[in-house]
Order: structure tokens, then C-alpha cells, then sequence
């Protein structure tokens, strides 16, 4: 499970966050000490999701700025009265989930670049 994590969090992520292209050395490290108001987060004990897990479970919540315009411009798109991403509620963002489902069904399947 460590060598997973460490996969996980020092490779993928940074290629993720494009990292080794930005000439930063940033990365995850999951044998660092958690600190909560200086003082350390006991590990290995009391809750059976432990710290280690909780970071590899919430590591997939980066996005880009990129990819979050594009979700903002779409989900504008296609509600009409949408005022900010702090105002979405669930229910709107189902309901443009379903919109664009429904577009994505009427598309035919393309092979793209798999012919060479």
C-alpha cells in the first residue's frame, strides 16, 4: 500500500498539477508529520480512516483553472438564471448533467486516432 501511495501522490498527482514542466519540486508526502495548530496528528490509531488513507482518498479534488472555467462556461450554458458556482445547488448540477447526456447520446461513435 506505501509504494502505491507514494505513486500515487509523488508521480501522478504531479503530473496532474504539471509540476515537472513548472520546475517545482512540490509534492505529496505521505510520511510527513500532520500538524493541526502545531501540535501533531497522532497516526494509526482511533478512527479506522486513518490520515494516510483520507489523503489518498481526497488527492483526485485538483483541478485546474482551465478545467474549472470550462465546467463554469458550460454549466452557464445551459442554465439561463445561473448567478455563481457559490449558488449551484445539487439539483442544478444534475440537471446539466442530464442536458449534456442527452447530447452525448446522439453523438455516434468516432474511433479517433486508433486507425494508422
Amino acid at each position: 500500500m506505501g509504494f502505491f501511495a507514494t505513486v500515487v501522490l509523488r508521480d501522478y498527482v504531479a503530473a496532474i498539477l504539471n509540476t515537472p514542466r513548472a520546475n517545482s519540486e512540490f509534492s505529496l508526502a505521505l510520511g510527513a508529520p500532520v500538524k493541526v495548530s502545531g501540535t501533531s496528528v497522532e497516526r494509526g490509531t482511533g478512527n479506522v480512516c486513518s490520515v494516510e488513507f483520507a489523503v489518498l482518498y481526497h488527492w483526485h479534488a485538483a483541478l485546474s483553472a482551465a478545467d474549472a472555467k470550462w465546467m463554469e462556461d458550460l454549466i452557464r450554458w445551459n442554465l439561463q438564471d445561473f448567478e455563481s458556482m457559490d449558488k449551484l445547488t445539487p439539483d442544478d448540477f444534475w440537471k446539466v448533467v442530464k442536458q449534456e447526456g442527452h447530447k452525448l447520446m446522439l453523438l455516434k461513435p468516432r474511433l479517433g486516432l486508433l486507425i494508422s
